[in-house]
């Protein structure tokens, strides 16, 4: 008699235990129904409150179906998914607009080298204050990322380093053809000269200062 008393408490047990574990997964799968129901809710979002979610869904069927604690579990976890969803969304949302300030602010500093506003001598504090209201230069200013200073700094090297070639080109050329130059002469003769020569003739200006600022400059040298 013992033993068969032991054997039906332990069938008991163990019934009481998956009787238990059934329940728990009813519990979690109403849990992960109700979470997919919020995805079609139109008026539950990550700024939506406990007690709005409440008045909001009182009348659904799952939400009924669930324990209260079950209710504030599936609410939780939808919400701080929702909040990591939009934050991602705003952090692309971001990127995408910090991406396109530095392309803006890079084609602004293009613009004016080309012009023959910004050469390998201008300085970051000279630049800013002749644009400070220009807003490619102010979005720059208040966003992450790569800095307007360091944009500006790698692209004045780029003219420091074209600045060094043409020097070079010029000496080059000056020790070939010295005879073709005067004391005298004037600029567009000077001019004249250089664009005989494939350095010059073949000249770019796409990052770098106009071939007359150049030509201007190393005239004043000569």
């Amino acid at each position: 008699p013992k033993d068969r008393e032991n054997l039906y408490q332990d069938y008991l047990d163990e019934l009481f235990e998956q009787e238990k574990e059934e329940f728990k997964k009813g519990r979690k799968a109403l849990v992960t129904k109700m979470k997919e129901h919020f995805q079609d809710v139109p008026f539950i979002d990550g700024k939506t409150t406990w007690t709005e979610a409440c008045e909001s869904l009182k009348y659904h069927a799952v939400w009924q179906e669930l324990y209260d604690l079950d209710k504030l579990e599936a609410f939780s976890e939808f919400i701080l998914a929702k909040n990591r969803e939009e934050e991602q969304l705003r952090k692309a949302q971001r990127e995408k607009t910090e991406r396109k300030n530095r392309e803006a602010f890079r084609d602004m500093i293009r613009e004016k080298i080309s012009n023959d506003e910004i050469t390998f001598k201008t300085k970051w504090r000279s630049f800013v204050k002749k644009n400070k209201d220009n807003p490619r230069l102010l979005n720059m200013l208040t966003q992450g990322g790569s800095s307007a200073r360091d944009i500006f700094h790698d692209l004045r090297q780029v003219l420091s380093e074209k600045n060094r070639q043409i020097k070079e080109d010029f000496k080059k050329i000056l020790a070939k053809h010295f005879s073709e130059f005067t004391v005298n002469m004037e600029p567009l003769r000077f001019k004249k000269i250089l664009l005989k020569h494939d350095e010059f003739r073949d000249f770019e200006s796409k990052e770098t200062n106009s071939f007359e600022h150049y030509a201007d400059y190393l005239f004043e040298k000569y």
